[in-house]
């Protein structure tokens, strides 16, 4: 596929994700996909994803537990088979209402026009912050 395919297919993701469109979603991953994310273990939308059953399950998780107030690619930079996305985000996790907000990095690997990988990047503290029940006093 071409740079620009590649990049057309991301931004349809995007947008299939913004919609909360999980069958076009879906649509443009590989069925073997590989979906990691780095952060703390004990949040469950961090760490290794495979296949297209989990990065669904992933996506049901991440609604049921974040109010996405701000969602938001911002630049696209492609070369071959990668596409890299700067983006922001901000919202509220469900459980104690706290505000995550942060700048975010995706890189997609892409192969005959669907996601073969994804590894995203972003502020795991802010995550991990917004899900503690109770801030922690320093002695």
């Amino acid at each position: 596929m071409t740079a620009v395919a590649n990049l057309d297919c991301v931004q349809k993701f995007y947008a299939a994700l913004a919609r909360g469109d999980i069958a076009n979603l879906v649509d443009a991953l590989a069925a073997d996909v590989v979906w990691e994310v780095d952060g703390p273990a004990h949040l469950p939308f961090f760490g290794p994803r495979r296949g297209r059953i989990q990065v669904v399950q992933l996506f049901r998780s991440l609604a049921s537990q974040l109010d996405v107030q701000e969602f938001t690619p911002k630049d696209f930079i492609v070369q071959d088979d990668k596409v890299v996305v700067l983006g922001y985000e901000r919202g509220l996790a469900r459980s104690t209402g706290r505000v995550y907000a942060g700048h975010w990095a995706h890189v997609f690997t892409l192969s005959d026009g669907v996601i073969t990988a994804f590894r995203g990047y972003s502020d795991t503290a802010t995550f991990a912050a917004a899900f503690e029940a109770r801030f922690r006093v320093a002695a």
